[in-house]
């Protein structure tokens, strides 16, 4: 029989090397296992790390998002306001422009490039 052809460790009858070596498989086989199981939980953790840190992400750049498109928006309306109140300025004729300029708080050349296209609609 196959066994037969084993030989035995020094110091180890028979009977005492079949318990050994059912050991050894069992001790194998409970590494093989725990292997397996950490790979899984491993493979699991990072998956689901993934997930996290990818919706945060998202998150945050939503965010950032929209606060830099409000700030924009904000800045244009404001912008916008400042030009239509020059044009009410140029168009009441009361005051220099760099009154108006300064009121408005606009570059004076912008104010300057304002009048002109107003009196340019305006023939």
């Amino acid at each position: 029989s196959p066994q037969d052809k084993r030989i035995n460790p020094p110091g180890l009858d028979h009977t005492s090397y079949v318990l050994y070596d059912e050991e050894e498989i069992m001790r194998s086989y409970l590494e093989s296992e725990i292997y397996e199981a950490t790979q899984k939980a491993t493979k699991k953790a990072t998956k689901e790390g993934l997930q996290k840190g990818l919706q945060k992400g998202l998150q945050k750049g939503l965010q950032k998002g929209l606060q830099k498109g409000l700030q924009k928006g904000l800045q244009k309306g404001l912008q916008e306001a400042n030009l239509e109140t020059a044009k009410r300025m140029l168009a009441d004729g009361t005051l220099p422009i760099e009154k108006i300029a300064e009121f408005s708080n606009l570059p004076l050349e912008t104010v300057k490039r304002l009048a002109e296209s107003l009196q340019t609609v305006s023939v």
